[in-house]
């Protein structure tokens, strides 16, 4: 496993900015061998054999300065009755490899419906480069919560979570189920 790698994907993807309701989750947080990154939405907590505990208790941003404040205890931060999933962590990764990616921009919406909840492509797609990264296979698991869904993936060195979006679609959103976003054709 390339910890550059993941680290930079940490960073891009996972990792609120500074300008977030949360300055706190502007970096990522080193505790107990595990890098921990979460934007609020999509959080990642990674293992490294050869960890730098040079950085432990301590959250690291962009450009390498120490970010102040209290990094959330993700472990107790979303207390989760997780059951088995009817979608395949396989085929929600095809998904994402065929359906387009919304970004983080105000206004594009762009989801795949899982157990009947909206989850943002850019949100999957970052999950599923993490994965790919580290070259472990997740199992998947949803939340039983019926307000809100959340999707948690674990393997043997990495967890992600998902949380479904809740605000209102507008007709500008793009969302698709499994079926629709597999075979979705940009040329159409």
């Amino acid at each position: 496993m390339n910890e550059k790698k993941v680290t930079d994907l940490l960073y891009k993807n996972f990792v609120g900015n500074n300008k977030d309701w949360k300055p706190e989750i502007s970096g990522i947080n080193y505790l107990d061998g595990y890098m921990r990154a979460t934007d609020g939405y999509v959080l990642a907590k990674v293992h490294f054999e050869e960890y730098d505990f040079d950085f432990e208790d301590r959250t690291i941003s962009r450009d390498g300065s120490e970010v102040l404040g209290n990094y959330p205890a993700l472990d107790n931060l979303l207390p989760l009755t997780l059951e088995g999933c009817d979608t395949l962590p396989g085929e929600l990764f095809r998904v994402i490899k065929a359906a387009p990616v919304s970004t983080r921009k105000q206004g594009e919406f762009c989801a795949v419906l899982v157990e009947g909840f909206p989850f943002h492509t850019f949100q999957l797609k970052a999950i599923y480069e993490l994965f790919e990264s580290i070259g472990e296979f997740p199992a998947l698991k949803v939340s039983a919560q019926q307000k809100q869904k959340i999707l948690a993936f674990n393997s043997k060195n990495c967890s992600a979570i998902c949380i479904s979006e809740i605000r209102p679609f507008t007709p500008k959103d793009i969302l698709f189920t499994i079926d629709e976003a597999l075979e979705f054709n940009p040329a159409k």
